[in-house]
């Protein structure tokens, strides 16, 4: 239970790998990752095999959940189908996905493949004609070599939470020929993003991010200020920034938005993410939170122009009771949404601006 409500290891748990955490507290710290992609492939494969489904489960983790993503669009639930649509998502980017190439990523997946299937020998894993419907252990399939008591499904329901709802497949009908700049902060630069799941969901849509972890508004500014976007084909600009200069990011967007408009880039504004519970939070701040939203939803004062998109993705994250604070089932840190936060806020952009 302890591990389970850690969160999403490693990136939120800031763990101190000398102190050699115990190995059911370090597995069940990834519990609700691994929760929410398991489901994710066994609707989009019911008949995936075992040694499949973990593959896949390996492929997210270690080559990301964009490529797990396009792999379940794919429909490729079994091998040699799955290996070849990992090829194609490295393929569709030029041979070359942020610094990963065709072969890179090939060997990423057959290196976790290698370690599934020995995992599973050693395991004595012999049916694998099928990922056990009920979920929940298999005693069969997975004898308990640890000397504490097996969870039951409902305790670890409990303990991560089942507020994660669906948000149906993402798609672009009106995304043909666009090619996005996203540029922002932390929350754009997840390997897991908003627009790495668009980017992955969609065939006829190029996204490429610009982000800062841990920058202010102002700080994304002068670091796109001097790019020639129009001239490398860019149409739009999705802008996610100010949470890390609540106080003083009006004047950053705006110099944002105004580059855009310049280079006569499309603006897809998107609102702040509730982060209410957040140890830097303030009433002060979460007021502040409140005016940037409301002169976002009312176009920026006139720095928004017709043909722009707001996207507002506050009252969607927001928790139950709560809607300053994210929705812990989006959330491990109350800061940065969790990849089903991602996808709620790419659901939202792909619907209103694709």
């Amino acid at each position: 239970i302890e591990g389970l409500r850690l969160g999403k290891y490693p990136a939120s748990l800031k763990f101190n790998c000398e102190t050699r955490i115990e190995a059911e507290t370090n597995t069940a710290a990834t519990a609700p990752t691994v929760q929410h992609n398991l489901k994710k492939i066994r609707s989009s494969c019911p008949t995936i095999t075992v040694a499949d489904a973990m593959t896949l489960l390996y492929v997210a983790h270690n080559n990301g959940p964009a490529v797990m993503n396009h792999v379940l669009k794919k429909s490729a639930c079994s091998q040699p189908s799955m290996r070849g649509a990992v090829a194609s998502y490295y393929e569709a980017r030029g041979g070359n996905s942020r610094g990963v190439s065709v072969a890179f990523g090939l060997k990423k997946h057959d290196y976790g493949r290698q370690k599934v299937v020995g995992a599973l020998e050693k395991m004595g894993v012999t049916d694998q004609s099928n990922i056990y419907p009920d979920g929940g252990k298999n005693p069969a399939q997975c004898p308990a070599n640890t000397k504490k008591r097996v969870l039951t499904p409902g305790e670890i329901e409990q303990a991560i939470g089942g507020n994660v709802q669906p948000v149906g497949d993402i798609a672009c009908p009106n995304g043909d020929g666009k090619k996005i700049i996203a540029v922002g902060d932390s929350i754009t630069a997840a390997n897991f993003s908003y627009a790495s799941i668009i980017d992955a969901s969609c065939d006829n849509v190029e996204i490429v991010k610009m982000a800062y972890p841990g920058r202010s508004a102002s700080f994304v500014y002068d670091q796109i200020q001097n790019r020639d976007f129009s001239a490398e084909g860019f149409t739009d600009m999705i802008v996610l920034a100010g949470v890390n200069d609540v106080n003083n990011a009006q004047r950053g967007l705006q110099r944002i938005y105004q580059k855009a408009h310049s280079e006569n880039l499309r603006v897809v504004a998107i609102t702040l993410t509730p982060w209410g519970n957040y140890r830097t939070w303030t009433e002060q701040r979460g007021q502040m939170t409140h005016t940037i939203n409301n002169w976002i939803r009312g176009r920026a004062n006139g720095h928004l122009e017709a043909n722009d998109i707001i996207v507002d993705v506050y009252g969607a994250l927001g928790a139950p009771g709560n809607p300053d604070a994210l929705n812990p089932a989006y959330t491990q840190d109350h800061l940065h949404p969790n990849q089903a936060g991602h996808e709620v806020i790419a659901s939202q952009v792909a619907g209103a601006a694709l």
